[in-house]
This record gives structure tokens, sequence and C-alpha cells, in this order.
């Protein structure tokens, strides 16, 4: 699980600016039983938890000397996996009373797929600013992605670092002029 944050009001051309990313464990397993559920909610709070404190910390303008100027902030936690119903009511309601109990007041935030979290990149690329994107998926959306920006990624969900990169790979594949012959040597 990766956690990170999208600054509000940042320059869209600079996509190393937008995003601050953290590792943590990957998770591991599915949800089955209610221990496996009530662990989940905990590794996401504590997600949710840091990426608030570090937000907290660009809010305030400790990372100003950085070039991060103070700004409010929306979190993101990235999975390896896709958790189906990790921004929907119930999910989330299990995160807030658990952040609540710590005592954690916590900023907006998406749980995305590290799928889902190329596409989100993909819609910045494409122009769209980064809080634009996240109060769109948290005003009236039930928090799923992409939600209201299905057809602009219908056609290509994909960031171009990605498909360079996947471009060069199939690139580097032998063509059928490469490959061994199959038939017979008669």
């Amino acid at each position: 699980m990766f956690v990170g944050f999208v600054r509000s009001g940042f320059d869209t051309r600079s996509l190393s600016r937008c995003v601050r990313i953290a590792s943590l464990r990957a998770c591991s397993g599915c949800i089955g039983e209610p221990a496996d559920a009530d662990a989940l909610v905990n590794r996401v709070a504590g997600a949710v938890r840091q990426v608030t404190e570090h937000a907290s910390a660009i809010s305030s303008g400790k990372w100003a000397a950085h070039g991060l100027p103070a700004r409010p902030c929306h979190g993101i936690v990235v999975t390896y996996g896709s958790i189906p119903s990790g921004n929907g009511l119930l999910f989330r309601s299990k995160v807030r009373d658990r952040l609540l109990k710590d005592g954690c007041d916590h900023l907006p935030y998406q749980l995305l797929s590290i799928s889902e979290f190329d596409s989100f990149l993909r819609l910045v690329e494409l122009g769209n600013a980064p809080d634009a994107i996240m109060l769109t998926l948290s005003d009236g959306n039930g928090g799923s992605f992409p939600g209201a920006f299905q057809a602009t990624l219908q056609d290509d969900a994909i960031i171009g670092a990605t498909r360079r990169r996947g471009e060069l790979f199939l690139a580097s594949l032998p063509g059928e002029s490469d490959a061994a012959p199959t038939g017979s040597n008669e």
C-alpha cells in the first residue's frame, strides 16, 4: 500500500510536484473474516493518518522552503490490489470512525488501486487539476473511480510514461521475421 497526497492549486505541468508518495507494506490477502476486515480498516486508517500528518505540515508552510507552498491538500491511498468497496459508504464510515477514535481529524482522501492511480495521473496529464478531480470524485459520486471521468478515460486511461514503457517493451520483442522457423526442414 502506498500513501500519497495531492496539493491543491499547483502547476499541472509538473506531475512530480503534485503527488507525494510514501510506501507501506503490501496488503496481504483478501477480506473474508471480520478480523481481516478490521485489519484492513486499521491499515487504511493508518495510511490516511500518515498522509494527513504530511498534508498538515505542507498546509502550515513547513515545506515552503522545499518548493511546496502552503495550500490545502487531498489524500490518496494507493493499494497494490483493488479494494472494490474501499470508497463505499460502509468502509469509509469504518475508517472515519477509527480515525475519530484515535483523535485524527483527517483530510479528504481517495482509496485507489495502482492502476486507478495511473488513470488518475492520466486525467492530470489531460489537463484536469488534481484537486478538481478529487472534489468531483467525492461530490455525489459515492467515491468510486473513475466515476464522472469514465467517458474521458474510456479510450485512453494510461499515462504517457507507462504507455511509452509498454511501447518500448513491445518493440524489443522479436517480430515475425525474427522468429525461428516453425516448419519442418524439408
